[in-house]
């Protein structure tokens, strides 16, 4: 998707901020930019340590946006640590109410 917003980069620009994120050892195998969406740009990365990352970049400061989507990706981030904390709980409260339930069951 073409889009104003997108911040296009290339492979040495890639490249540099991989290393400054997972070490200087670490190097790109690959990357291929996720064409789908309207606002950032998302890049799927193999590393060469066998992991796959995504970097998502958001618009340069030099990009007028609506006000609403000023921060766009700290709003996104923080709605998945949200969902994220939701689901951890959820599975931890299963987890305690299921041993509740095995230990009553186990000593009846």
């Amino acid at each position: 998707m073409e889009s104003v917003t997108k911040t296009r980069l290339t492979d040495d620009v890639i490249d540099q901020m991989v290393k400054r994120t997972f070490g200087s050892g670490t190097t790109v195998l690959q990357a291929a930019e996720l064409s789908d969406g309207w606002f950032n740009t998302a890049y799927s990365i193999e590393l060469n340590d066998g992991r796959g990352v995504v970097l998502k970049v958001s618009p340069s400061d030099e990009v007028r946006t609506l006000r609403y989507e000023a921060n766009m990706m700290e709003a996104e981030v923080a709605a998945m640590r949200t969902n994220f904390s939701r689901t951890i709980a959820r599975k931890a409260v299963q987890h305690i109410t299921r041993s509740i339930e095995r230990r009553r069951t186990d000593s009846n």
